[in-house]
């Protein structure tokens, strides 16, 4: 078998392989790990249902809740120039979260600590992964009811607080990276049988410290909002002309200004855009669709002696096909392509790189983490994706995608290479990523194993001069209460 996927039955073999041989240290947390995740399975068997702390606590106004992940990740092979050939780190999330409700009236409050251990100065940390001892979301909020017709929901939420829109690719509340996207200000829902609307005007927070050797020591420091920063915008969805499929139209507003706490790159850009979609249904095709539209003016960088004004102007899309068989492991195939544009030219005073915003990547071009390879910029990427369910408790996913820079002179940022020239070409290679999720305590335990391999293309030997196939791996541990 030859070609990418036959590269990846190599790989898997090599794993296996490469796994009875690690250093001493890693093989020991590698099996720490499983030790945990076989410790849990045999609770199983003991335990007959989640358990809540809520269930101890006697009280139809005050609810607490809990979740603490554990993630061991491995690199090898390293796409980041200057980083080393190798990298691990191990990461914590704890948190706990708080609710009073009287009347229509909630208070919500929740902590999170997020830190790691094992990283060094040649780790790639940054507050996407550690973010200590912060108070992520303090916010009041209110709900009324049945004001503009039967079943209607009007609700506000105002403080400190997190959000989800949509497909979760401009604004989210992020699940596999270890800290939080947070924002101080009002937002507003309203819930009806014909549509729902959410708009809000926020001051996106900063995390802090951001330096590697604070970040490193695992350091404390309080996050900030500040006005320099403005987010605002909303989000109407209703059902679409097509029976079952649904219509989303978004309009967002970024506004950045340098101070001199926070450094920006001094965007000012509308976003509109929408995406039509319908949920996956056994023995049926589904879809989605998704484009935005950038303008408006923005710097090429954050640093002081940057004060040149750029034209901004940019655009997204998103195209995804698939078809749910009804048939054992509720199997689902679906074809997936993505566009970011990149800066056409780096001296004709435009900016043509798309901004994401706040949204995740996750879920779409690879694990996070000290991983990270791809945002939703300067990007090209055709893919496959088989998802399966073995088991009630198990489901399974598989990834395949080539990456290649929308724009040859324009940088593969995450790798931080660039040729202005656009003589290095755009192919950054082909991604597999697998991972299983086992519900090992339904409600309690979540464990989940996953590896990504970058098959590198051209680009990066063109550049560097360095050429690596980039391994990586995780176990996970999700203890929710």
């Amino acid at each position: 078998m030859s070609g990418p996927f036959g590269r990846c039955w190599q790989l898997l073999i090599n794993q296996i392989h490469n796994a009875l041989h690690l250093r001493k240290a890693k093989l020991f947390r590698w099996c720490g790990v499983f030790f945990i995740a076989c410790t849990f399975f045999i609770a199983e068997i003991c335990i007959a249902g989640p358990w809540r702390i809520q269930d101890s606590i006697d009280s139809d106004t005050f609810r607490l809740s809990g979740k603490s992940l554990t993630r061991y990740e491995s690199l090898d092979g390293q796409y980041r120039g200057g980083r080393g050939d190798s990298d691990q780190v191990v990461v914590f999330r704890n948190q706990l979260k708080a609710q009073f409700v009287f009347e229509g009236f909630s208070l919500v409050g929740e902590f999170m600590d997020a830190r790691q251990d094992r990283a060094d100065s040649g780790s790639p940390i940054s507050t996407a992964v550690v973010n200590t001892s912060e108070l992520i979301q303090s916010y009041l909020a209110y709900t009324a009811r049945n004001i503009f017709g039967e079943g209607d929901e009007l609700s506000f939420q105002l403080g400190r607080q997190t959000m989800d829109m949509g497909s979760r690719r401009l604004i989210a509340s992020t699940r596999f990276r270890a800290t939080e996207n947070t924002f101080t200000g009002l937002r507003s829902d309203w819930r009806s049988d014909h549509f729902n609307a959410t708009f809000f005007y926020f001051l996106p927070v900063t995390r802090l410290p951001s330096d590697p050797e604070s970040l490193l020591d695992n350091e404390h420091q309080t996050d900030v909002e500040t006005s320099h920063i403005r987010f605002f915008g909303g989000t109407l969805s209703t059902p679409s002309m097509l029976k079952g499929w649904t219509t989303e139209l978004t309009a967002l507003k970024l506004i950045e200004k340098d101070s001199a706490l926070v450094p920006t790159s001094n965007f000012n850009i509308t976003t509109v855009g929408g995406r039509i979609f319908n949920a996956p249904q056994k023995g049926s095709f589904y879809g989605e669709v998704e484009t935005y539209y950038q303008w408006g003016s923005s710097h090429s960088s954050p640093l002081d002696s940057d004060t040149r004004s750029l034209d901004h102007e940019a655009w997204y899309g998103h195209l995804g096909l698939g078809y749910s068989f009804d048939v054992a492991m509720n199997p689902r195939l679906e074809l997936l392509f993505d566009y970011a544009s990149g800066d056409r030219n780096p001296t004709d005073g435009d900016n043509n790189r798309f901004h994401s915003l706040y949204g995740v990547t996750a879920f779409e071009f690879g694990p996070t983490g000290i991983y990270g390879a791809f945002a939703r910029e300067n990007l090209k990427s055709p893919g496959v994706g088989l998802t399966l369910a073995p088991a009630k408790d198990i489901s399974m996913e598989v990834t395949m995608r080539h990456m290649s820079l929308a724009s040859s002179k324009d940088a593969w940022t995450k790798a931080k290479l660039r040729d202005t020239s656009g003589g290095s070409g755009t192919d950054l290679g082909d991604q597999l990523e697998a991972k299983v999720v086992w519900d090992v305590l339904p409600g309690n335990l979540k464990f989940m194993v996953g590896f990504t391999n970058l098959f590198a293309g051209d680009f990066s030997e063109n550049v560097s001069g360095d050429k690596f196939d980039t391994h990586y791996g995780y176990l996970q541990t999700v203890i929710s209460f």
